[in-house]
């Protein structure tokens, strides 16, 4: 017997047009992170990581950590905080850590890991890469010593760090690497199809204009004109603030190309998710070692927004400066 409910009707129109979205955008983020993906393989094969690891421990001491965490920064730079995570455990330092340091240590790698492919995903948004290396590992090193001082200076998170559990490596052959990259490429397709089905969820109940109220005020903060922040835009910024910089640009790359948003709020908004994303499952990763919730999420959103916000009116004021200039020259 056929419905009357109208809505029920559309589902497999729009569950077909929502499978269409998602394969527009997934092709898309296939051609960055395919060659990201081996590219980064390939680095770690000739040493690359350790090479770096080399560069960054003198820069560990200015924070109070171990000079020997360089490795764990290098991993998760060019891998992912999880393989960071394994390479910590790896070392047996764990127990000497306090709390501060743990937490500033869990700063430099949420605001810097897997930078290989989600810088290339930012490229794709219009993000050059000296702003990606400028904003995340040098903006990652600025937070964590603004937390290695704050709580130097007040005296607190001086306590032993208290690890919730530890976590091991998995197999580490070229077969087990293939196999499992294919399987988080195949998540991304499922992650996008489920994301797009819940944006089509939201805008028929109505949700979006309210998601458009809460988020359109820090849209406007970090820099993307008053008025030119539409609730697409907001509603994609949400999605890479919660669920990862990988999504959120994704689908962004998509509105781009289609012009429903400009290069400038693409770059700016890019910016920002570069140094803010994957609040929940990256954060969830960094409580494990025993860093403090109010320094890692809480202070690390306060912190992503105000940089980015002085870097957009700085660059803007640069970019108004140099047209003065080759108009009067």
């Amino acid at each position: 017997m056929p419905s009357h409910n109208p809505g029920i009707n559309k589902i497999p129109a729009v569950i077909r047009s929502v499978l269409i979205d998602t394969r527009v955008v997934y092709l898309k983020l296939l051609k960055i992170l395919i060659p990201a993906i081996i590219g980064v393989k390939l680095i770690q094969e000739v040493g690359g990581v350790e090479v770096v690891a080399g560069l960054l421990s003198p820069l560990m001491q200015p924070l109070d950590l171990p000079a020997v965490l360089s490795i764990v920064w290098a991993t998760t730079v060019f891998t992912n905080i999880y393989a960071g995570l394994v390479v910590y455990f790896s070392l047996g330092v764990s127990e000497s850590m306090t709390v501060a340091q743990v937490t500033a240590l869990g700063a430099l790698m949420l605001l810097s890991h897997s930078i290989p492919v989600e810088g290339a995903v930012a490229k794709r948004l219009g993000v050059p890469w000296w702003s990606t290396l400028l904003l995340r590992v040098g903006g990652a090193y600025l937070f964590a010593g603004l937390l290695v001082v704050t709580a130097r200076t007040v005296g607190f998170w001086q306590q032993p760090a208290s690890e919730l559990f530890q976590l091991v490596a998995e197999g580490t052959t070229t077969l087990h690497w293939f196999f499992e990259q294919a399987r988080a490429l195949l998540m991304i397709f499922c992650i996008i199809f489920s994301l797009l089905l819940l944006l089509e969820a939201i805008r028929y109940i109505r949700v979006d204009r309210l998601l458009h109220r809460i988020m359109s005020p820090l849209i406007v903060f970090i820099g993307v004109k008053s008025g030119a922040g539409n609730q697409q835009l907001s509603q994609m910024t949400l999605v890479g603030l919660t669920m990862g910089l990988t999504f959120g640009a994704g689908l962004l790359i998509s509105q781009r190309d289609n012009e429903e948003i400009t290069e400038r709020e693409s770059r700016v908004v890019g910016n920002f998710l570069g140094v803010c994303h994957g609040l929940v499952d990256d954060t969830l990763l960094i409580l494990i070692i025993g860093a403090k919730l109010s320094g890692i999420l809480f202070c690390r959103i306060i912190f992503s927004l105000l940089l980015i916000a002085l870097m957009t009116r700085l660059t803007d004021a640069a970019a108004a400066i140099a047209l003065k200039w080759r108009a009067s020259a």
